[in-house]
Formats: C-alpha cells, structure tokens, sequence
C-alpha cells in the first residue's frame, strides 16, 4: 500500500505525484494505492463517499486504472448520532466504537485539509501542509492519504518490476519529509470485524481506518481489529518500504522489514519489549548526502526547482514475480525544461547495507535480525 505523506513542523509545502508502474514478469495485480493513520469505526450515515470525488489514473502494465484518494481516520471528525465530539478520547470502548467516522467531499479535502486530488493533472495528486478550514479555529497540520480502487485500499506486488511516480518538491524546505511509501495494511481497513466489545467496525477502509508502519505507533484510536485503544497500549506494527522520503536538499530509500510478513498488534503494557523487537524501525536507509557528504545533497544531484522522476526496481534472484528479493535499486531522473537530463542511480544489497552500518558503528539489526531484503521481499510479494 502506497501512501504520500507529510510530516514537519514548519508552514507550507506542496508534494504532486504521478504513479505508474510496470512489472517484468506476468503478475497477479491484486490492487494498487498511493498517498497517507487510523481511528473511528463507523461510517457516518449522512457524510459523503470520499471515493464520489475525483479521482486520478495510474498505469500498471501501460494500462489505466482509475483510481481515488482517501484520508487517513486521523484526520476526520469523530462525532456522535447527536453531532457531539468523539475525538477526546475519555469514553469507554463500546461507546467510542459506534462514533461516526465523518465522510468528506472534494471540497473539503482541499479546503480543509489541503489535499488537491487532480490537480496539477488528473495523474496528480498535491498535498499542502498546512490548510485551514473555513469554520476551523486552527489549521490543520500535515496529511497523509491512501489510493483506493473503490473497493478497498489499492495494493502493490512489485517483486520482479518497478514503481515509478513524479514528485515535485520544489516548495518543501529542509526540517520537512514529503514520502511516498509502501506499508502491509489489511486491503479492507478491518471493514465488518466484530471487536472484543461486540462492535462491529463498519468504517473500515472507507474512512481510512487500519494504519500500521514499522515505527508501531500507538496513537491511534482503532488498532487493526482490536477497537478503540484507550490507554494508548496498544501498537500497530507492519513492514514498511519507505520508496521516497526527502524535501529540496535530501532523499532516502529505507525499506523496514518485520518479523512478521504482515501486520501484528503487540500490548506494550502487557509486554514492553516486544513492541521494539517486532520490527526494524531504523531500517537499512540509503541517503547519498549521508553517505558520500558535499556534493550528493538531492539539489546537487537534480534541479529540485524542477519535478523529477523516482523509480525503484525490486531486483529477484531469478529475474520473475516468485523470486527471492536480492536488490533495490532506485533512480532519480529528469528532463529540464532546456531539455538538459539528469539522473543518479543508487542502490541497495544485504551486503552494503552491513557495510553502510559498520561504517556509522550501528548494529545491523536489518540482516542480522530481521531477515534483511529477502523478508522485506515477502511482505511486498503479499501486498
């Protein structure tokens, strides 16, 4: 599942993206996504269907898919069936479990929460960071939305191919990540799971209910299947492939495996520790400008006042689909507007991600206890 995403602490940013994506061997597409948490667990009787607004178009295989772009729970109004607020959060489970997950129109995506689905084109989608609403008392901060086929969260299966998008970062300073990244979320968000507390979860991916990363964060309101997460104990945990994370001055590629292929939730009240050994959370990242210094920051590299082309190729130790994850390698590129072209090339093997953490004195936990590229392989190979 691809998601665009913008995290920082300072005013205005713009991320616009295009995805295409092409694979070298005959696969089964079981779906496809792109861009940005989780909370509520109905879906609001009277609010819009966010995937009624516009949508854009992907290419997998040179074929078109429309696709639609939904907020992440997080982000919405959690409310009652008397319109009173949910979202503090000091109610009992099986009340907090039938608040209503607020559906939202094309307007509001960009008017309250600066997501531009469309826009520059109808392969685009832009993201502002900081938006406020006509009747908001603040703006609201960052943003992080998923692409949805209509029928649940859009997958990607990239073993053996490429994932290629257009960014433009010419308006995200340093102090900020615009990203583009890959996380095993269940395709339906939990949609129709009976909750301990006999709830039932009828938001699911519809309101963009379900996130999990490899960071296990615990401050979502709903845990994968496991309902509203009061005391914050709970952790949802998953592989994540971090295809694009950087602003005008520098960009990384980190893929973080998990022990497990696919999504978990661990009780960090029941058992601490776990929570920090289900998933790499450093990763194995590769950054020219931390790696090589002067001369490899992204500005160096490419015009960032101009949008460039990301591709990342999942390397197989046998070239189809059903191969063994070997390699990652991505490349930068772009035609200037003078027609002068540029491109950087980098890449990623089990081998120098243990060279990469010898060099910084960093235990390689990546290889060492994660399974290093062949597991991250098997979470991408699921979806």
């Amino acid at each position: 599942l691809s998601t665009c995403e913008q995290r920082a602490s300072l005013p205005l940013a713009g991320c616009t993206g295009a995805m295409n994506t092409r694979f070298m061997a005959p696969v089964a597409l079981a779906l496809l996504a792109l861009l940005m948490s989780a909370e509520g667990q109905q879906l609001d009787p009277k609010g819009d269907e966010d995937t009624r607004n516009s949508g854009i178009r992907i290419s997998v295989d040179g074929k078109d898919h429309p696709q639609f772009v939904v907020l992440d729970s997080k982000w919405r109004w959690l409310y009652n069936a008397k319109n009173k607020d949910c979202g503090s959060g000091v109610l009992g489970a099986d009340i907090m479990e039938r608040c209503y997950l607020q559906g939202l129109s094309s307007a509001s995506y960009q008017d309250s929460y600066g997501v531009h689905v469309g826009a520059p084109n109808n392969r685009a989608v832009t993201l502002r960071y900081a938006t406020q609403g006509k009747n908001a008392p603040d703006p609201n901060y960052g943003v992080r939305v998923y692409l949805t086929d209509g029928h649940g969260y859009t997958l990607f299966r990239p073993l053996g191919g490429e994932i290629s998008f257009d960014v433009d970062v010419s308006r995200v300073p340093a102090g900020m990540n615009a990203a583009v990244y890959l996380v095993s979320m269940d395709r339906l968000g939990h949609l129709n799971n009976i909750n301990p507390s006999g709830v039932i979860n009828t938001a699911g991916w519809k309101r963009g209910v379900g996130y999990c990363d490899a960071q296990c964060p615990r401050d979502m309101k709903f845990v994968q299947g496991r309902g509203f997460n009061g005391g914050g104990n709970l952790a949802s945990c998953c592989p994540e492939m971090d295809l694009f994370e950087a602003n005008r001055f520098t960009t990384a590629m980190t893929p973080h495996p998990c022990k497990s292929a696919s999504e978990s939730v661990c009780d960090s009240k029941v058992d601490p520790d776990e929570c920090k050994t289900k998933c790499d959370s450093d990763g194995a990242d590769v950054n020219p400008f931390r790696m090589k210094g002067p001369g490899h920051a992204l500005f160096e590299l490419l015009d960032t006042s101009q949008p460039f082309k990301v591709t990342t190729v999942f390397k197989t130790d046998n070239n189809e689909s059903d191969g063994s994850l070997v390699e990652i390698e991505q490349i930068l590129s772009q035609t200037l507007k003078d027609g002068t072209k540029k491109n950087f090339t980098m890449s990623l093997t089990d081998e120098s991600a243990a060279s990469t953490k010898a060099a910084f004195r960093a235990k390689n936990h990546f290889g060492e206890e994660f399974g290093g590229l062949k597991q991250m392989g098997e979470a991408l190979r699921a979806g």
